[in-house]
């Protein structure tokens, strides 16, 4: 995704009816740029331009932003929430060992998944919302 303005984002937070502040703008923009960080690296970031900021207003501001449908929560196996910027329908690659998450933009696996789950019987009262793939491996390859 290419970097937004200022103007963006003024733009994107009145679409969704959300109050903009500087400390929502900087949050939200952390989130952007450090690709499925967790809320204490946003605060750490943050807090080099917004001393005062609590890591109580990341969270809220993070739980807004998920709300609002501008953030998605990931969840993973080392038992640590994620939140990625990129709200578009895609899937995330988890290294077990290092811990990093990278995005996997393929929409033909979702669709996949979902006319499979649409024909199982066991299924036909379960209203299917949304799809979370996450595929768990690890590179082959020597560390940078």
């Amino acid at each position: 995704t290419r970097d937004m303005s200022d103007n963006d984002i003024i733009e994107l937070f009145r679409e969704k009816k959300l109050r903009l502040t500087p400390q929502r703008m900087s949050i939200y923009r952390a989130v952007r740029e450090l690709h499925h960080p967790t809320a204490e690296e946003v605060w750490e970031l943050v807090r080099k331009k917004i001393p005062a900021l609590t890591v109580a207003t990341v969270y809220n501001t993070l739980e807004c932003l998920v709300n609002a449908g501008l953030a998605e929560k990931v969840f993973t196996l080392d038992n640590k929430m994620y939140f990625d910027a990129d709200t578009r329908p895609h899937q995330h690659l988890y290294d077990n060992r290092t811990h990093d998450i990278s995005d996997l933009h393929e929409s033909g696996l979702s669709e996949v998944i979902r006319r499979h789950i649409e024909g199982l019987k066991e299924l036909k009262d379960f209203e299917l919302e949304d799809i979370k793939i996450q595929l768990i491996g690890h590179y082959n390859r020597p560390k940078k």
